[in-house]
């Protein structure tokens, strides 16, 4: 079951004819932005239309943006430490509210106030990387 949020930005993609966006619509979720903007921030980064992208490279420009981003999970030391996996339905026993953006294989999405912004919400994918996304006052 997908938000409210994200099914508005994914009709915003669908108009722009738009596809394998993720990282767009994460970027405008965890940010506030609004998916155009996402949208131009991700293709002067390198995203083609209708392809996908390099997701972490972007997340770690928005440093530059006034936001700041912190690794919060990664799976190889979960799972070298003996520690239960996280799937997408775990994450709110895990992380507290706030922005977050989560990667699962090649795709990305947003964990926003204890939920999942994604088509994988409640899903028992294998959650590989989890990054915190903090606006940095000025």
């Amino acid at each position: 079951m997908s938000t409210e949020k994200y099914t508005k930005l994914n009709l915003q993609s669908r108009k722009m004819n738009e596809h394998n966006d993720c990282v767009v619509i994460s970027i405008a979720l965890v940010t506030g932005w609004s998916y155009k903007k996402a949208h131009k921030f991700c293709e002067e980064r390198g995203r083609k239309k209708r392809h996908g992208a390099n997701g972490r490279g972007i997340l770690k420009s928005l440093t530059h943006h006034g936001f700041k981003v912190e690794k919060v999970y990664y799976r190889r030391e979960s799972k070298a430490l003996g520690k239960p996996l996280l799937t997408p339905a775990k994450l709110k026993d895990k992380f507290e509210r706030g922005r977050y953006a989560v990667f699962i294989g090649g795709h990305m999405f947003a964990y926003i106030n204890k939920e999942v912004h994604d088509w994988t919400s409640g899903g028992k994918h294998q959650i590989k990387t989890v990054y915190k996304i903090t606006k940095i006052r000025k």
